[in-house]
Protein backbone atom coordinates (compact mmCIF):
# COMPACT_ATOMS: atom_id res chain seq x y z
CA UNK A 1 0.00 0.00 0.00
CA UNK A 2 2.79 2.11 1.06
CA UNK A 3 4.46 1.82 -2.15
CA UNK A 4 1.31 2.27 -4.43
CA UNK A 5 0.88 5.47 -2.41
CA UNK A 6 4.67 6.78 -3.15
CA UNK A 7 4.53 5.79 -6.74
CA UNK A 8 1.29 8.03 -7.38
CA UNK A 9 2.66 10.74 -5.46
CA UNK A 10 5.80 10.83 -8.15
CA UNK A 11 3.87 10.34 -11.01
CA UNK A 12 1.72 13.30 -9.46
CA UNK A 13 4.50 15.45 -9.13
CA UNK A 14 6.15 14.30 -12.67
CA UNK A 15 3.16 15.81 -14.38
CA UNK A 16 2.89 18.54 -12.29
CA UNK A 17 6.42 19.55 -13.52
CA UNK A 18 6.00 18.92 -16.96
CA UNK A 19 2.25 20.95 -16.89
CA UNK A 20 4.85 23.63 -15.74
CA UNK A 21 7.39 23.51 -18.33
CA UNK A 22 4.67 23.79 -20.51
CA UNK A 23 2.91 26.54 -19.83
CA UNK A 24 6.20 28.44 -19.20
CA UNK A 25 7.04 27.52 -23.08
CA UNK A 26 3.45 29.10 -24.02
CA UNK A 27 3.61 31.75 -21.88
CA UNK A 28 6.74 32.81 -23.20
CA UNK A 29 5.67 32.23 -26.88
CA UNK A 30 3.12 34.89 -26.54
CA UNK A 31 5.23 37.47 -24.82
CA UNK A 32 4.06 40.62 -26.09
CA UNK A 33 7.45 41.63 -25.69
CA UNK A 34 8.79 39.06 -27.84
CA UNK A 35 8.79 40.65 -31.70
CA UNK A 36 9.02 44.31 -30.74
CA UNK A 37 12.29 45.21 -32.18
CA UNK A 38 11.18 43.62 -35.38
CA UNK A 39 7.58 45.50 -35.35
CA UNK A 40 9.68 49.11 -35.09
CA UNK A 41 12.30 48.22 -38.00
CA UNK A 42 8.96 47.60 -39.99
CA UNK A 43 6.75 50.94 -38.63
CA UNK A 44 9.84 52.83 -39.32
CA UNK A 45 10.56 51.38 -42.66
CA UNK A 46 6.91 51.94 -43.66
CA UNK A 47 7.15 55.50 -42.48
CA UNK A 48 10.30 56.38 -44.13
CA UNK A 49 8.92 54.85 -47.70
CA UNK A 50 6.90 58.43 -47.60
CA UNK A 51 10.14 60.67 -46.84
CA UNK A 52 13.11 58.74 -47.12
CA UNK A 53 13.56 55.75 -49.26
CA UNK A 54 17.01 54.94 -48.30
CA UNK A 55 16.19 54.82 -44.30
CA UNK A 56 13.24 52.70 -45.29
CA UNK A 57 15.09 50.34 -47.16
CA UNK A 58 18.14 50.07 -44.20
CA UNK A 59 15.21 49.43 -41.45
CA UNK A 60 13.48 46.63 -43.94
CA UNK A 61 16.75 45.48 -44.78
CA UNK A 62 18.22 45.40 -41.12
CA UNK A 63 15.05 43.44 -39.99
CA UNK A 64 15.21 40.85 -42.32
CA UNK A 65 18.86 40.02 -42.29
CA UNK A 66 19.13 40.48 -38.15
CA UNK A 67 18.89 37.69 -35.65
CA UNK A 68 16.16 39.52 -33.67
CA UNK A 69 13.25 37.43 -33.08
CA UNK A 70 10.54 37.54 -35.84
CA UNK A 71 6.96 36.09 -36.74
CA UNK A 72 6.52 35.07 -40.43
CA UNK A 73 3.87 37.88 -40.46
CA UNK A 74 6.65 40.52 -39.76
CA UNK A 75 8.90 38.62 -42.36
CA UNK A 76 6.53 39.11 -44.92
CA UNK A 77 5.65 43.08 -43.96
CA UNK A 78 9.55 43.67 -44.25
CA UNK A 79 9.51 42.10 -47.77
CA UNK A 80 6.26 44.30 -48.63
CA UNK A 81 8.45 47.02 -47.51
CA UNK A 82 11.64 46.24 -49.85
CA UNK A 83 9.23 45.50 -52.68
CA UNK A 84 8.12 48.80 -52.35
CA UNK A 85 11.11 50.42 -52.22
CA UNK A 86 12.43 48.84 -55.38
CA UNK A 87 9.57 49.03 -57.19
CA UNK A 88 9.50 53.29 -56.68
CA UNK A 89 13.15 53.51 -57.38
CA UNK A 90 11.98 51.38 -60.82
CA UNK A 91 14.29 48.16 -59.89
CA UNK A 92 11.22 45.59 -61.04
CA UNK A 93 12.90 42.82 -60.68
CA UNK A 94 14.12 43.33 -56.87
CA UNK A 95 10.43 44.47 -56.12
CA UNK A 96 8.94 41.26 -57.85
CA UNK A 97 11.39 39.19 -55.77
CA UNK A 98 10.50 40.88 -52.54
CA UNK A 99 6.39 40.63 -53.27
CA UNK A 100 6.52 37.06 -54.47
CA UNK A 101 8.42 36.25 -50.92
CA UNK A 102 5.66 37.99 -49.15
CA UNK A 103 3.26 36.03 -51.05
CA UNK A 104 4.63 32.73 -50.00
CA UNK A 105 4.57 33.30 -46.75
CA UNK A 106 0.94 34.75 -46.86
CA UNK A 107 -0.20 31.91 -48.50
CA UNK A 108 1.36 29.85 -45.89
CA UNK A 109 -0.60 32.00 -43.05
CA UNK A 110 -3.66 31.88 -44.91
CA UNK A 111 -5.07 35.35 -43.75
CA UNK A 112 -7.36 36.80 -46.83
CA UNK A 113 -6.84 40.58 -46.14
CA UNK A 114 -2.62 40.43 -45.75
CA UNK A 115 -2.41 37.99 -48.82
CA UNK A 116 -5.08 40.57 -50.96
CA UNK A 117 -2.28 43.12 -50.09
CA UNK A 118 0.39 41.36 -51.80
CA UNK A 119 -2.21 41.13 -54.79
CA UNK A 120 -2.49 44.92 -54.75
CA UNK A 121 1.09 45.28 -54.45
CA UNK A 122 1.84 42.58 -57.21
CA UNK A 123 -0.93 44.79 -59.75
CA UNK A 124 0.57 48.00 -59.10
CA UNK A 125 3.98 46.28 -59.53
CA UNK A 126 2.74 44.88 -63.10
CA UNK A 127 1.06 48.12 -64.11
CA UNK A 128 4.13 49.97 -63.45
CA UNK A 129 6.06 47.43 -65.82
CA UNK A 130 3.75 47.99 -68.41
CA UNK A 131 2.11 45.04 -68.31
CA UNK A 132 -1.64 45.42 -67.95
CA UNK A 133 -2.92 42.31 -68.82
CA UNK A 134 -1.16 40.58 -65.59
CA UNK A 135 -2.05 43.61 -63.57
CA UNK A 136 -6.04 42.86 -64.25
CA UNK A 137 -5.46 38.83 -63.57
CA UNK A 138 -3.58 39.88 -60.02
CA UNK A 139 -5.92 42.51 -59.17
CA UNK A 140 -8.79 40.49 -59.89
CA UNK A 141 -7.79 37.38 -57.78
CA UNK A 142 -7.78 40.10 -55.21
CA UNK A 143 -11.25 40.36 -55.96
CA UNK A 144 -12.37 37.10 -56.10
CA UNK A 145 -10.70 36.85 -52.48
CA UNK A 146 -12.61 40.22 -51.40
CA UNK A 147 -16.01 38.75 -51.93
CA UNK A 148 -15.60 35.96 -49.49
CA UNK A 149 -14.94 38.41 -46.41
CA UNK A 150 -17.78 40.37 -44.47
CA UNK A 151 -18.45 43.28 -45.73
CA UNK A 152 -16.67 45.57 -43.59
CA UNK A 153 -13.60 46.81 -41.58
CA UNK A 154 -10.39 45.83 -43.14
CA UNK A 155 -12.50 44.40 -46.01
CA UNK A 156 -14.11 47.78 -47.22
CA UNK A 157 -10.61 49.49 -46.97
CA UNK A 158 -8.75 47.20 -49.29
CA UNK A 159 -11.44 46.76 -51.75
CA UNK A 160 -11.89 50.02 -52.45
CA UNK A 161 -7.93 50.40 -52.83
CA UNK A 162 -8.23 47.15 -55.45
CA UNK A 163 -11.12 48.46 -57.34
CA UNK A 164 -9.65 51.81 -57.66
CA UNK A 165 -6.33 50.45 -59.29
CA UNK A 166 -8.00 47.53 -61.57
CA UNK A 167 -10.32 50.74 -63.06
CA UNK A 168 -7.45 53.21 -63.54
CA UNK A 169 -5.87 49.71 -65.66
CA UNK A 170 -9.10 48.91 -67.49
CA UNK A 171 -9.15 52.73 -68.24
CA UNK A 172 -5.96 52.84 -69.96
CA UNK A 173 -6.42 49.48 -71.65
CA UNK A 174 -9.80 50.92 -73.35
CA UNK A 175 -11.96 48.52 -71.36
CA UNK A 176 -14.10 51.94 -70.15
CA UNK A 177 -17.99 49.85 -68.83
CA UNK A 178 -15.42 47.39 -66.30
CA UNK A 179 -13.28 50.80 -66.13
CA UNK A 180 -16.37 52.85 -64.72
CA UNK A 181 -18.24 50.12 -63.00
CA UNK A 182 -14.44 49.62 -60.64
CA UNK A 183 -14.17 53.77 -60.29
CA UNK A 184 -17.34 54.21 -58.92
CA UNK A 185 -17.67 51.42 -56.52
CA UNK A 186 -14.85 52.61 -55.24
CA UNK A 187 -15.51 55.86 -55.16
CA UNK A 188 -18.53 54.81 -53.24
CA UNK A 189 -16.57 53.04 -50.65
CA UNK A 190 -14.54 55.61 -49.89
CA UNK A 191 -17.67 58.30 -49.59
CA UNK A 192 -18.81 56.27 -46.83
CA UNK A 193 -16.26 54.23 -45.20
CA UNK A 194 -12.72 55.72 -46.41
CA UNK A 195 -10.68 58.48 -44.98
CA UNK A 196 -10.89 62.00 -47.29
CA UNK A 197 -7.59 61.31 -48.97
CA UNK A 198 -8.82 57.99 -50.25
CA UNK A 199 -11.35 59.59 -51.29
CA UNK A 200 -9.67 62.33 -52.97
CA UNK A 201 -7.50 59.70 -54.91
CA UNK A 202 -10.65 58.05 -55.96
CA UNK A 203 -12.06 61.45 -57.09
CA UNK A 204 -9.02 62.18 -59.32
CA UNK A 205 -9.01 58.83 -60.97
CA UNK A 206 -12.38 58.93 -61.87
CA UNK A 207 -12.22 62.45 -62.92
CA UNK A 208 -9.68 61.25 -65.71
CA UNK A 209 -12.56 58.44 -66.91
CA UNK A 210 -15.22 61.10 -67.43
CA UNK A 211 -12.68 63.50 -68.57
CA UNK A 212 -12.07 61.02 -71.21
CA UNK A 213 -15.75 60.64 -72.36
CA UNK A 214 -15.58 64.17 -72.82
CA UNK A 215 -17.47 64.99 -69.39
CA UNK A 216 -15.62 67.90 -68.23
CA UNK A 217 -17.94 69.41 -66.01
CA UNK A 218 -17.96 66.32 -64.14
CA UNK A 219 -13.90 65.82 -64.01
CA UNK A 220 -13.53 69.43 -62.97
CA UNK A 221 -15.84 69.04 -59.88
CA UNK A 222 -14.02 65.61 -59.10
CA UNK A 223 -10.40 67.45 -59.69
CA UNK A 224 -11.35 70.69 -57.53
CA UNK A 225 -12.66 68.31 -55.21
CA UNK A 226 -9.40 66.40 -54.68
CA UNK A 227 -7.13 69.84 -54.87
CA UNK A 228 -8.95 71.61 -52.15
CA UNK A 229 -8.78 68.32 -50.03
CA UNK A 230 -4.54 67.78 -51.11
CA UNK A 231 -4.28 71.47 -49.98
CA UNK A 232 -6.13 70.99 -47.05
CA UNK A 233 -3.66 68.07 -45.50
CA UNK A 234 -0.57 69.93 -46.80
CA UNK A 235 -0.13 66.99 -49.90
CA UNK A 236 1.68 69.39 -52.22
CA UNK A 237 2.72 66.86 -54.45
CA UNK A 238 -0.74 65.42 -54.84
CA UNK A 239 -2.08 68.56 -54.95
CA UNK A 240 0.59 69.06 -58.13
CA UNK A 241 -1.31 66.35 -60.19
CA UNK A 242 -4.52 67.95 -59.79
CA UNK A 243 -3.28 70.69 -60.98
CA UNK A 244 -2.12 68.77 -64.01
CA UNK A 245 -5.45 67.01 -64.56
CA UNK A 246 -7.13 70.77 -64.23
CA UNK A 247 -4.79 71.75 -66.81
CA UNK A 248 -6.10 69.02 -68.93
CA UNK A 249 -9.63 70.27 -68.52
CA UNK A 250 -8.96 73.93 -70.07
CA UNK A 251 -6.30 72.09 -72.79
CA UNK A 252 -9.38 70.31 -74.27
CA UNK A 253 -11.70 73.22 -73.74
CA UNK A 254 -9.02 75.33 -75.58
CA UNK A 255 -8.49 77.80 -72.31
CA UNK A 256 -4.76 77.57 -73.11
CA UNK A 257 -3.54 80.09 -71.09
CA UNK A 258 -5.19 78.89 -67.88
CA UNK A 259 -3.45 75.41 -69.15
CA UNK A 260 -0.15 76.67 -68.71
CA UNK A 261 -0.31 78.47 -65.69
CA UNK A 262 -1.96 75.17 -63.99
CA UNK A 263 0.86 72.45 -65.94
CA UNK A 264 3.57 74.97 -65.04
CA UNK A 265 2.41 75.35 -61.58
CA UNK A 266 2.45 71.58 -61.37
CA UNK A 267 6.07 70.95 -62.89
CA UNK A 268 7.46 73.45 -60.56
CA UNK A 269 6.01 71.17 -57.68
CA UNK A 270 7.39 67.66 -59.45
CA UNK A 271 11.13 69.43 -60.32
CA UNK A 272 11.17 70.29 -56.23
CA UNK A 273 10.15 66.67 -55.31
CA UNK A 274 12.37 65.28 -58.07
CA UNK A 275 9.29 62.73 -59.46
CA UNK A 276 10.75 62.41 -62.79
CA UNK A 277 7.74 60.38 -63.85
CA UNK A 278 5.47 63.49 -63.60
CA UNK A 279 8.03 65.97 -64.58
CA UNK A 280 7.98 64.03 -68.08
CA UNK A 281 4.45 63.89 -67.87
CA UNK A 282 3.95 67.68 -67.81
CA UNK A 283 6.68 68.42 -70.34
CA UNK A 284 4.72 66.24 -72.42
CA UNK A 285 1.42 68.20 -72.10
CA UNK A 286 3.41 71.49 -72.71
CA UNK A 287 4.12 69.81 -75.58
CA UNK A 288 0.82 69.04 -76.84
CA UNK A 289 0.00 72.81 -75.76
CA UNK A 290 2.93 74.45 -77.98
CA UNK A 291 1.48 72.66 -80.48
CA UNK A 292 -2.15 73.68 -80.19
CA UNK A 293 -0.70 77.03 -80.04
CA UNK A 294 1.22 76.92 -83.21
CA UNK A 295 4.98 76.54 -81.50
CA UNK A 296 6.39 73.22 -82.89
CA UNK A 297 9.90 74.19 -81.69
CA UNK A 298 9.34 74.41 -78.46
CA UNK A 299 6.48 70.92 -78.49
CA UNK A 300 9.32 69.55 -80.18
CA UNK A 301 11.71 70.48 -77.54
CA UNK A 302 9.11 69.81 -74.61
CA UNK A 303 8.56 66.50 -75.84
CA UNK A 304 12.08 65.35 -76.55
CA UNK A 305 12.52 66.33 -72.98
CA UNK A 306 10.19 64.48 -71.82
CA UNK A 307 11.46 61.07 -74.10
CA UNK A 308 14.05 61.37 -72.28
CA UNK A 309 13.46 61.37 -68.98
CA UNK A 310 10.75 58.51 -69.91
CA UNK A 311 13.68 56.64 -71.48
CA UNK A 312 15.32 56.89 -67.87
CA UNK A 313 12.83 55.63 -66.03
CA UNK A 314 12.02 52.78 -68.59
CA UNK A 315 8.36 54.01 -68.55
CA UNK A 316 6.83 52.38 -71.52
CA UNK A 317 3.20 53.97 -71.53
CA UNK A 318 4.74 57.32 -71.37
CA UNK A 319 7.62 56.46 -74.07
CA UNK A 320 4.16 55.28 -76.18
CA UNK A 321 2.97 59.32 -75.70
CA UNK A 322 5.98 60.74 -76.60
CA UNK A 323 7.05 58.75 -79.80
CA UNK A 324 3.43 59.14 -81.06
CA UNK A 325 3.15 62.79 -80.46
CA UNK A 326 6.52 63.76 -81.85
CA UNK A 327 5.72 61.70 -85.01
CA UNK A 328 2.89 63.80 -85.68
CA UNK A 329 4.95 66.81 -84.91
CA UNK A 330 7.05 65.32 -87.79
CA UNK A 331 4.03 64.87 -90.03
CA UNK A 332 3.34 68.45 -89.44
CA UNK A 333 6.66 69.44 -90.55
CA UNK A 334 6.93 67.12 -93.57
CA UNK A 335 9.94 65.17 -91.89
CA UNK A 336 7.95 61.96 -93.06
CA UNK A 337 10.91 59.22 -92.84
CA UNK A 338 11.55 60.94 -88.81
CA UNK A 339 7.77 60.46 -88.24
CA UNK A 340 7.82 56.94 -89.66
CA UNK A 341 10.50 55.52 -87.49
CA UNK A 342 9.00 57.50 -84.16
CA UNK A 343 5.51 55.82 -84.89
CA UNK A 344 6.88 52.91 -85.47
CA UNK A 345 8.48 53.06 -82.03
CA UNK A 346 5.12 53.74 -80.63
CA UNK A 347 3.39 51.16 -82.07
CA UNK A 348 5.36 48.77 -81.38
CA UNK A 349 4.85 49.59 -77.34
CA UNK A 350 1.49 50.65 -77.72
CA UNK A 351 0.72 47.22 -78.70
CA UNK A 352 2.75 46.09 -76.03
CA UNK A 353 0.83 48.20 -73.84
CA UNK A 354 -3.03 47.59 -75.19
CA UNK A 355 -3.71 51.26 -75.12
CA UNK A 356 -6.65 51.44 -77.54
CA UNK A 357 -6.47 55.28 -77.53
CA UNK A 358 -2.44 55.29 -78.13
CA UNK A 359 -3.11 52.39 -80.87
CA UNK A 360 -5.36 55.10 -82.67
CA UNK A 361 -3.59 57.37 -82.99
CA UNK A 362 -0.43 55.57 -84.04
CA UNK A 363 -2.05 54.00 -86.98
CA UNK A 364 -3.92 57.64 -87.94
CA UNK A 365 0.08 59.47 -87.92
CA UNK A 366 1.34 55.99 -89.49
CA UNK A 367 -1.67 55.62 -93.03
CA UNK A 368 -1.21 59.77 -93.25
CA UNK A 369 2.69 59.51 -92.98
CA UNK A 370 2.86 56.84 -95.34
CA UNK A 371 -0.36 58.57 -97.55
CA UNK A 372 2.52 61.27 -98.12
CA UNK A 373 4.76 59.01 -99.33
CA UNK A 374 2.51 57.71 -101.70
CA UNK A 375 2.84 54.30 -100.05
CA UNK A 376 -0.84 53.92 -100.48
CA UNK A 377 -1.09 50.37 -99.59
CA UNK A 378 0.74 50.68 -96.18
CA UNK A 379 -1.25 54.05 -95.73
CA UNK A 380 -4.48 51.63 -96.51
CA UNK A 381 -3.58 48.78 -94.13
CA UNK A 382 -2.78 50.75 -91.25
CA UNK A 383 -5.73 52.82 -91.94
CA UNK A 384 -7.87 49.96 -91.45
CA UNK A 385 -6.13 48.89 -88.91
CA UNK A 386 -7.03 52.54 -87.35
CA UNK A 387 -10.83 51.82 -88.39
CA UNK A 388 -10.90 48.23 -86.47
CA UNK A 389 -9.03 49.38 -83.09
CA UNK A 390 -11.64 52.87 -83.34
CA UNK A 391 -14.90 50.87 -83.76
CA UNK A 392 -14.10 48.71 -80.71
CA UNK A 393 -13.09 51.70 -79.22
CA UNK A 394 -15.66 54.37 -80.22
CA UNK A 395 -18.46 50.95 -79.16
CA UNK A 396 -16.67 50.78 -75.41
CA UNK A 397 -17.75 54.43 -75.05
CA UNK A 398 -20.91 54.49 -76.56
CA UNK A 399 -21.55 51.79 -74.63
CA UNK A 400 -19.77 53.27 -71.80
CA UNK A 401 -22.25 56.44 -72.14
CA UNK A 402 -25.27 54.56 -72.81
CA UNK A 403 -24.71 52.47 -69.30
CA UNK A 404 -24.38 56.10 -67.90
CA UNK A 405 -27.13 57.48 -69.34
CA UNK A 406 -29.54 54.29 -68.18
CA UNK A 407 -27.69 54.51 -64.74
CA UNK A 408 -28.58 58.17 -64.39
CA UNK A 409 -32.16 57.57 -65.66
CA UNK A 410 -32.54 54.98 -63.56
CA UNK A 411 -31.20 57.13 -60.25
CA UNK A 412 -33.65 59.64 -61.35
CA UNK A 413 -36.43 57.22 -61.66
CA UNK A 414 -35.50 55.91 -58.56
CA UNK A 415 -35.05 59.44 -56.85
CA UNK A 416 -38.54 60.99 -58.31
CA UNK A 417 -39.74 57.69 -56.77
CA UNK A 418 -38.05 57.88 -53.53
CA UNK A 419 -39.53 61.65 -53.37
CA UNK A 420 -42.68 60.18 -53.90
CA UNK A 421 -42.59 57.54 -51.38
CA UNK A 422 -41.47 60.11 -48.92
CA UNK A 423 -44.05 62.34 -49.32
CA UNK A 424 -45.99 59.26 -48.59
CA UNK A 425 -44.74 58.47 -45.74
CA UNK A 426 -44.85 61.93 -44.54
CA UNK A 427 -48.62 61.83 -45.35
CA UNK A 428 -49.18 58.41 -43.57
CA UNK A 429 -46.56 59.78 -40.29
CA UNK A 430 -49.44 62.77 -40.67
CA UNK A 431 -52.21 61.03 -40.34
CA UNK A 432 -50.78 58.43 -37.87
CA UNK A 433 -49.85 61.39 -35.84
CA UNK A 434 -53.59 62.78 -35.67
CA UNK A 435 -55.02 59.66 -35.35
CA UNK A 436 -52.37 59.01 -32.08
CA UNK A 437 -53.44 63.04 -31.08
CA UNK A 438 -57.14 61.34 -30.98
CA UNK A 439 -56.61 58.48 -29.58
CA UNK A 440 -54.79 60.38 -26.90
CA UNK A 441 -57.35 63.10 -26.56
CA UNK A 442 -59.92 60.33 -26.24
CA UNK A 443 -58.00 58.41 -23.97
CA UNK A 444 -57.52 61.29 -21.93
CA UNK A 445 -61.40 62.42 -21.44
CA UNK A 446 -62.04 58.66 -20.86
CA UNK A 447 -59.69 58.60 -18.55
CA UNK A 448 -60.83 62.03 -17.35
CA UNK A 449 -64.60 60.52 -16.76
CA UNK A 450 -63.32 57.67 -15.49
CA UNK A 451 -61.19 59.28 -12.72
CA UNK A 452 -64.74 61.80 -12.21
CA UNK A 453 -66.51 58.72 -11.84
CA UNK A 454 -64.54 57.22 -9.25
CA UNK A 455 -64.80 60.49 -7.60
CA UNK A 456 -68.13 60.35 -7.26
CA UNK A 457 -68.34 57.16 -6.50
CA UNK A 458 -66.21 57.66 -3.59
CA UNK A 459 -67.95 60.73 -2.64
CA UNK A 460 -71.27 58.82 -2.36
CA UNK A 461 -69.58 55.97 -0.34
CA UNK A 462 -67.90 58.09 1.64
CA UNK A 463 -71.64 60.18 2.63
CA UNK A 464 -73.22 56.69 2.88
CA UNK A 465 -70.54 55.72 5.28
CA UNK A 466 -71.07 59.23 6.91
CA UNK A 467 -73.76 58.64 7.02
CA UNK A 468 -74.38 55.44 8.24
CA UNK A 469 -71.78 56.11 11.24
CA UNK A 470 -74.19 59.15 12.19
CA UNK A 471 -76.79 56.72 12.10
CA UNK A 472 -74.84 54.37 14.39
CA UNK A 473 -73.74 56.92 16.78
CA UNK A 474 -77.35 57.79 17.02
CA UNK A 475 -78.07 54.48 17.77
CA UNK A 476 -75.14 54.19 20.10
CA UNK A 477 -76.40 57.33 21.89
CA UNK A 478 -80.17 56.21 21.68
CA UNK A 479 -78.77 53.12 23.24
CA UNK A 480 -77.13 54.85 25.94
CA UNK A 481 -79.96 56.87 27.27
CA UNK A 482 -81.95 53.63 27.24
CA UNK A 483 -79.40 52.06 29.27
CA UNK A 484 -79.23 55.16 31.57
CA UNK A 485 -83.43 55.24 31.79
CA UNK A 486 -82.84 51.37 32.65
CA UNK A 487 -80.04 51.95 34.71
CA UNK A 488 -82.44 54.93 36.88
CA UNK A 489 -85.11 52.66 36.68
CA UNK A 490 -83.36 49.23 38.34
CA UNK A 491 -81.75 52.29 40.66
CA UNK A 492 -85.07 52.96 41.82
CA UNK A 493 -86.48 50.15 41.75
CA UNK A 494 -83.55 48.75 43.84
CA UNK A 495 -83.90 51.79 45.84
CA UNK A 496 -88.21 51.36 46.45
CA UNK A 497 -86.89 47.84 47.00
CA UNK A 498 -84.55 48.50 49.86
CA UNK A 499 -87.20 51.31 51.05
CA UNK A 500 -89.57 48.44 50.93
CA UNK A 501 -87.29 45.89 52.95
CA UNK A 502 -85.63 48.53 55.38
CA UNK A 503 -90.02 49.33 56.11
CA UNK A 504 -90.89 45.47 56.58
CA UNK A 505 -88.02 44.75 58.67
CA UNK A 506 -88.37 48.24 60.62
CA UNK A 507 -92.39 46.97 60.59
CA UNK A 508 -90.97 43.39 61.89
CA UNK A 509 -89.11 45.11 64.44
CA UNK A 510 -91.72 47.10 65.69
CA UNK A 511 -93.72 44.44 65.76
CA UNK A 512 -91.29 42.27 67.56
CA UNK A 513 -90.89 45.42 69.98
CA UNK A 514 -94.83 45.61 70.42
CA UNK A 515 -95.23 42.26 71.05
CA UNK A 516 -92.20 42.25 73.16
CA UNK A 517 -93.63 45.56 74.96
CA UNK A 518 -96.82 43.86 75.14
CA UNK A 519 -95.55 40.80 76.98
CA UNK A 520 -93.64 43.17 79.33
CA UNK A 521 -96.57 45.27 79.76
CA UNK A 522 -98.66 42.50 80.49
CA UNK A 523 -96.06 41.43 83.05
CA UNK A 524 -95.90 44.33 84.77
CA UNK A 525 -99.81 44.44 84.92
CA UNK A 526 -100.08 41.13 86.48
CA UNK A 527 -97.10 42.15 88.88
CA UNK A 528 -98.97 45.41 89.50
CA UNK A 529 -102.13 43.16 90.00
CA UNK A 530 -100.82 40.99 92.03
CA UNK A 531 -99.32 43.63 93.91
CA UNK A 532 -102.87 45.30 95.22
Amino acid sequence: MFFYSSFFKTLCLGFLLVLIIVLNTVLYAQNPKEGQDMKRLNDSAWHYLDIDLDSAQYFAKKGLLSNIPKTPYQISIAHNALGTYFQRTSKYDSATYHFSKSLEIRKRLADTIPLINVYLNLGSLYYDQGNPIQAIDTLEKAVILLNTQPYQGDSLTIKSSVLNMLGVIYMETGRLSEAFEALSKSYQLRTHNGSDLDLAKSALNFGHLHELIHDYKTARKLYQFALHTYNDYGYTFKAAKCYKSLADIYMAEANYSQARQYYNRAKNIFLQEDDKQEVAGTYSSLGYLEEATGNFEEAFQDQQTALSIYSKIDDRDGMTESYNHLGQLAIKQNDLTQAIEYLTKAEGLAQQLSSAYLLTNVYDGLAKAYGQQQNYRQAFAYKMKSEKVYKKHALDLQQLVNERYQRELAEQKQQILSEKLNKEKAITRSQTLQLYILYLVGGAMLLLFFISWVNFKQKARLQKAKEKEQQRQQEINQLMQDQKVHKMDALIEGQQSERIRIAQDIHDRLGSLLSVLKIHFGEVTQQFKSIQ
